[in-house]
């Protein structure tokens, strides 16, 4: 059984995160923070929960963290490297922010691109809506020979 924990619970991504890891039968999550919402239970955080928890939210403990297999830091972009230095003994953190994307040490987890790098990572960057788009778009023309030269993309939510 996998242990996992989530910094950043309260947004749209550790809500949806939340909802995903407390269903799958391999996983057993056990630590879920909100430095807003500690203290309170999380579906009432999360009314969408109501029946698959009981569990608490939490402020940051970093030692608690740890002892979690993968911890996923869903916060804000420019929170989760300040959090990330916090953990350095996790077993595996997965920054779902941009913070990481390019950082040293932390594989770009777009799998169609870093299969290979992914098994065993334990530093993950999760890749943004944009530029899993974009890359997926134009990587077989790229491989194809088709775009050789600089690409200029316009993109707009």
């Amino acid at each position: 059984m996998i242990r996992a924990g989530i910094v950043g619970v309260r947004g749209y991504v550790g809500g949806e995160l939340a909802r995903w890891l407390l269903q799958h039968p391999d996983v057993n999550l056990e630590a879920v923070v909100s430095r807003r919402e500690a203290g309170r239970p999380l579906s009432e955080v999360l009314p969408g929960l109501l029946g698959l928890t009981d569990l608490t939210v939490s402020e940051f403990d970093g030692g608690a963290l740890q002892r979690c297999d993968v911890v996923f830091l869903a916060t804000p972009h420019g929170a989760a490297e300040a959090l990330a230095s916090d953990l350095p003994d996790a077993k595996c953190i997965i920054d779902c922010s941009a913070d990481h994307r390019h950082a040293p040490g932390w594989v770009y987890g777009q799998v169609e691109h870093n299969r290979e790098q992914l098994f065993g990572a334990a530093r993950i960057a999760v890749p943004g809506c944009f530029a899993t788009a974009i890359e997926l778009a134009l990587g077989p023309l790229v491989a194809a020979g088709v775009v050789t030269g600089p690409v200029c993309v316009s993109a707009a939510p």
